[in-house]
């Protein structure tokens, strides 16, 4: 039979997918076979189209694109509202990676209005979650919190606590892009107590309990407690590795960079950058690209490796504004100004971090505020001009403790103690549990043992009960055939004496009748003798 031009377009496709993602293979050919087996006029099949994509989305988005544009055509046929509303989310959300903000709101409002049509509020919520990740890819704070507390505003009132949970790990990541690390921290624990004690996980709770370890480590990190951040980084490295998430990959491998580079173990930071670059560069995710040339300008800077920091900056510049990335962008920029300030061009250093200041500002992002105002009380001084060097001073020490002091250290420390100290608890309650259904297992066993063997206790005694009963049946009859018998022989010896004495009396009889016979004749003889005489 002729292949539609429908279904060679999936088997082109297919084939592109199994030679490019060997180790998610045994779920895309699950996924692939079900796509091909699945009739076009049953909604399974655009469901399984939108599954495949979500799994190579940020790995293949061009592939991801067409596949969709499938999805979306075979659900605007079936009149598939929920099928078409994730299409058009997942199609938002690589445009979102790839710096089309306007385009992916278009496409997250006709989400919207699909899953508007059956009433999905999930698919609501999370087609308004994803707005607020995009505003805060654009450092968008305000926007981005707006957009997050509506999407957990509607996960509460419908009981929705797996969404819940996003909500927490989305606001904590602004809180944390804010310097605010304590109320970040809060965020990401609620989220992890969440996913590690929630049962029955499926792929995609294992993805987002990566990502809840990937922004602890973040948190860590901040903190300077790179001992506490390398495991979480670890934890998130596994699954991510084990999900295949290219994307998320490549930013585990930036954050092991950092841990390294903080450790002074220079080698093994660069090999972790350069990894995260080019896995970046082969799934054209904009963001991470963005994220790794910012730490590989960082590094050669600090290297005094200053044209390959520029090689760097610049490329990582031109991604910046594709995606209107701020926060990275303002590391660019003051890696920038330290260049030119090596290089004596003090006056240029201070234009770039005062574009750096005012970019922050207006994004209202205080992270890297206290390094903007340090370089130029620096520069500042260095120019001899010591009554502007004392001011940026003075605003880089009140920007620092603003960030982080000694209390917040306290309360984040004290924090994680708590919740470890619950999880512990909560750890040790389990295997009492644990042991107490051990115990109950014991005993019902020991009990089932002991009903076991008193059943075969009873079972033999009722067999021997049936045993003796039926031998003593059979003895009976036995002896009741004896009597029997022995009541015959009686019967026929009783018979036989009446017969012998029966006999016996005719016998007597007949002699006595022929005695009679014989002697009647003389005794009439005798009386007529006596008459005569």
């Amino acid at each position: 039979m002729k292949l539609s031009t429908l279904t060679l377009l999936f088997a082109i496709l297919f084939l592109q997918i199994d030679s490019c993602y060997p180790q998610n293979t045994q779920i895309t050919d699950s996924l692939i076979n079900m796509i091909t087996v699945t009739p076009e006029d049953d909604t399974l099949k655009p469901m399984y189209i939108n599954d495949l994509v979500w799994r190579i989305k940020f790995s293949d988005p061009d592939t991801s694109l067409i596949l969709l544009g499938q999805s979306e055509e075979l659900s605007k046929k079936l009149d598939f509202a929920d099928g078409l509303g994730n299409s058009y989310n997942m199609r938002a959300i690589i445009y979102t990676v790839k710096g089309s903000f306007d385009t992916a709101l278009i496409y997250y409002n006709l989400a919207i209005e699909q899953f508007d049509r059956v009433n999905d509020q999930h698919g609501v919520a999370f087609c308004i979650g994803n707005i607020a990740v995009m505003y805060n890819f654009q450092s968008n704070f305000d926007s981005s919190m707006f957009y997050n507390l509506k999407a957990l505003k509607i996960r509460e009132e419908n009981g929705l606590d797996k969404e819940v949970a996003k909500s927490n790990i989305n606001i904590g990541v602004i809180y944390f892009d804010k310097g605010y690390y304590e109320t970040s921290l809060k965020y990401y624990l609620d989220a992890q107590g969440f996913y590690e004690n929630m049962p029955d996980k499926v792929d995609i709770d294992y993805t987002y309990l990566a990502t809840v370890y990937s922004n602890l480590g973040n948190v860590y990190q901040e903190l300077m407690e790179f001992d506490k951040a390398k495991p979480f980084y670890q934890k998130a490295l596994e699954l991510y590795t084990e999900f295949g998430d290219s994307r998320e990959l490549s930013n585990i491998y930036n954050n092991l960079g950092d841990i390294e580079n903080a450790n002074g173990k220079d080698d093994a930071a660069l090999e972790y950058y350069n990894k995260a670059y080019v896995l970046a560069k082969e799934i054209d995710d904009k963001q991470e690209v963005l994220i790794s040339c910012a730490n590989l300008s960082t590094f050669y800077v600090e290297m005094q490796k200053y044209d390959s920091a520029g090689f760097y900056i610049n490329e990582g510049l031109k991604y910046g504004d594709d995606i209107n990335d701020k926060k990275h962008t303002v590391r660019l920029y003051m890696d920038f100004a330290e260049i030119q300030r090596f290089e004596g061009k003090l006056y240029k250093a201070i234009e770039q971090c005062n574009l750096a200041l005012k970019i922050s500002n207006d994004a209202g992002i205080i992270k890297n505020k206290d390094d903007i105002y340090l370089a130029l009380s620096e520069i500042y001084s260095e120019l001899k001009q010591l009554d502007k060097a004392l001011d940026y001073y003075k605003l880089y020490t009140a920007a620092k403790d603003s960030i982080f002091n000694k209390e917040k250290h306290r309360q984040i420390t004290d924090m994680a103690t708590r919740y470890e100290t619950a999880q512990k608890d909560k750890e040790i309650a389990l295997q009492n549990l644990e042991l107490e259904k051990k115990q109950v297992q014991i005993d019902q066993q020991k009990t089932r043992q002991r009903l076991f063997l008193a059943g075969i206790t009873l079972l033999i005694l009722i067999l021997v009960f049936i045993v003796v009963w039926f031998l003593q049946k059979k003895k009976h009859r036995e002896e009741m055939h004896r009597h029997h018998l022995e009541d015959q022989k009686q019967k026929e010896r009783l018979k036989a004496i009446e017969q012998s004495l029966e006999a016996g009396e005719q016998e007597r009889i007949r002699l006595a009748d022929q005695l009679h016979d014989d002697v009647a004749p003389l005794l009439v003889g005798l009386r007529n003798s006596i008459d005569e005489i």
